[in-house]
């Protein structure tokens, strides 16, 4: 059984339904997963270009550069992490 959104699907479906449940719990997970996804990338990419013109500016662009190559690291990482929950909420419903 999923552990995680067990819940959400218990109560609508009931864990009679057995797979069917499991099933609607997982892809209710996986379809709230990308869209937190998508939305946290596409606020930290606007983030990103705005800060990066602005310190560009200010400062120079050997600072930008640095700075750009930090976040594109950190971006990854946070990436994976996320593709590794998955892999790992995938792996506990089934």
């Amino acid at each position: 059984m999923c552990h995680a959104g067990g819940h959400e699907a218990g109560h609508s479906s009931g864990w009679s339904g057995g797979l069917n449940g499991v099933v609607l719990g997982v892809v209710v997970v996986l379809v709230v997963v990308v869209v937190v996804v998508v939305v946290v990338v596409v606020v930290v990419v606007v983030v990103v270009v705005v800060v990066v013109v602005v310190v560009a500016v200010l400062v120079g662009w050997v600072v930008v550069v640095v700075v750009v190559v930090v976040v594109v690291v950190v971006v990854a990482v946070l990436v994976m992490v996320v593709v590794f929950l998955v892999f790992v909420l995938l792996w506990w419903c089934w």
